[in-house]
């Protein structure tokens, strides 16, 4: 009888050494698991920051480019205030198309509309704001200037972030349809 207990007792201990191993084994695979995914939403974010960055640095380029830069409406060209623009570019030409001046701000909480880039895998939304500013230095050569501020906002999973780029253009704009 003694040797069926031994015989017993080694089966047991069999069976709770591959309990044991396979307790291992699964919590290596879910490490491994978490790892994949923790890997995969960081590719995701960087893919969606770089998608992004290059909408941002696209407007920039459009708008500090020697090109022509079009606006739908020249009535604000010479006023005080700050005007919202989405940018869209048709046939190698930029168009700012007016949407209004002063507020709102590009937020995450109104980002749509107007402001939302298509034809894309995410939701992001691109606004341009032109402030009309005065050269202080009145002498031969002066002229205005415009103050740009380029607002983008997009989504990763962490919740959105709101990027700002501030810049100068010092060339005119001209209406859309015509030379200048």
């Amino acid at each position: 009888m003694n040797s069926y207990r031994k015989r017993k007792n080694k089966v047991a201990q069999s069976l709770l050494e591959v309990m044991i191993v396979l307790a291992i084994i699964s919590v290596t695979i879910v490490s491994a698991m978490s790892i994949v995914v923790k890997a995969n939403t960081a590719v995701k974010t960087n893919e969606i920051e770089d998608q992004a960055n290059s909408k941002m640095l696209e407007a920039l380029e459009a708008i500090k480019s020697h090109d022509k830069v079009y606006v739908s409406d020249t009535t604000w060209l010479n006023g005080g205030s700050t005007y919202n623009f989405s940018l869209e570019k048709t046939n190698n030409q930029t168009d700012l198309l007016f949407q209004g001046f002063g507020s709102p701000t590009l937020t995450p909480s109104n980002c749509g509309g107007p402001y939302l880039i298509i034809n894309i895998n995410f939701k992001m939304c691109l606004q341009v704001q032109i402030t009309p500013k005065t050269n202080i230095f009145a002498g031969p050569g002066a002229s205005n200037y415009y103050l740009v501020d380029i607002i983008i906002i997009y989504y990763v999973s962490g919740g959105p972030i709101v990027k700002n780029l501030s810049t100068y253009r010092y060339q005119t704009f001209c209406l859309v349809n015509t030379t200048c």
